[in-house]
Formats: structure tokens, sequence, C-alpha cells
């Protein structure tokens, strides 16, 4: 069951949302079946060598999904366009299909959502952090960007209260990376990755190397 969310500033002006269960997501992710869609991300089948990354929203996935296409794909770096970021959450499945190459998922919803048989299987799985601060700014603007917003201008003391109280689509930061800690101590055979952006950003050649067991 979906019921809408509304969060309003002193001015009126805020953010239409869904919560299905424990999770909050836009007014759009209506159409996509939630339900139906949620079961199909945890019975994604597992094939050799896909690699799952997981971040939370605004923490640079785009630029993480490139790095990963260049490392892993075969073929000069300078012939490689980019490639947009199609989340698991929301692109059609069939699409993943069509990757003949590892396939380069990503999601950012908790663990608890993600694919059972890729965590089972010691699926590789890399996980993107970045400074709190700058990726709650980027959110900000991503969210009034793609329309969320039902004014002109969300005040930021209203969106930083919304944001450290996790009232925005896929929940809260803090209880998203503590969730992974909690399973990566509890579970030794989860095969992570654990990359900051501020690192890639500083050293790229040398933090970009991926080294799994």
């Amino acid at each position: 069951m979906e019921w809408e969310i509304k969060i309003r500033d002193e001015n009126g002006v805020g953010l239409d949302l869904i919560q299905h269960e424990e999770l909050i997501m836009p007014m759009t992710f209506q159409d996509l079946e939630p339900e139906k869609r949620l079961r199909m991300i945890r019975e994604f089948k597992y094939m050799k060598g896909d690699i799952l990354l997981c971040s939370y929203p605004k923490t640079c996935t785009h630029w993480l999904s490139n790095l990963v296409n260049c490392l892993t794909i075969p073929g000069p770096v300078g012939s490689m366009k980019a490639v947009s970021v199609k989340l698991m959450d929301t692109i059609p499945f069939d699409q993943w299909m069509e990757v003949e190459n590892r396939r380069i998922l990503s999601s950012h919803l908790m663990i608890n959502r993600l694919p059972v048989e890729h965590l089972k299987q010691g699926g590789h799985i890399i996980i993107i952090t970045r400074d709190p601060r700058d990726a709650m700014v980027s959110y900000r603007h991503h969210a009034q960007h793609l329309d969320m917003v039902n004014g002109p201008n969300l005040s930021w003391k209203y969106f930083i209260d919304t944001w450290i109280n996790g009232k925005l689509p896929f929940g809260s930061s803090f209880d998203y990376y503590n969730s992974w800690e909690k399973a990566i101590k509890e579970n030794k055979d989860l095969n992570v990755l654990i990359v900051h952006y501020e690192d890639l950003k500083t050293n790229g050649s040398k933090n970009s190397r991926l080294h799994w067991r």
C-alpha cells in the first residue's frame, strides 16, 4: 500500500512523495508497480561477474558507474563514451539482459532490498561514500531540478531538516551507511569494496583500482 507524503516549509513549498512500507520514494515510483518491482529486485538472478554499485543519492553514482565501466569493459579508454546510470530501482529489467559483458548494476536501496542471490553468491559490491554535507547540497539542487518540489524554491533550512530526518526519497543517509556497516560486520562473506569520492577525486589512479577477494 502506498500513501502520499506532503512536506511543506513555512511558505507552503515542499515535496510530494509516497511511502511504501518503510521506503520513501518520489511520486513517480507509483507508476513502476512498487510491490512488483521491489520483489523483482530481490529475486533478480545473479550472473557471475555482476558488479553491484550501492550508494545513497548524490554521492557520485554516475561518476563511479563510468569509472567501473572503463575499468571492466574491453577496449581503449579513449574510445569509450560516458554511460548513463541506470538504477535497478527504476530501469526496465529487460535492458539488463541486453548486456553481454559484466553487468554493472546500481541501486540506492538499503541492503535488505537488494538482490538476494548477488549477496549470497559473493557478487562484487562497491559502496561509495561522500562528505554528507556535499551530498546534501547536491540533493537539494537535484530535487529542485527534477521538479520534485511543488514550488520555485524550497527553503534551505527546511530541506536540511528534512534531509537529516531522512524524509526524502531513499530515506536517511545515516541509516543507509549504518546498515551497511552492520551487515559487513555480521557477514564476512560479503564481497564489498568501499570507496570514497574525495579519495577518488584526489588520487583516482591509485584509489580506483578494484581489488576483491
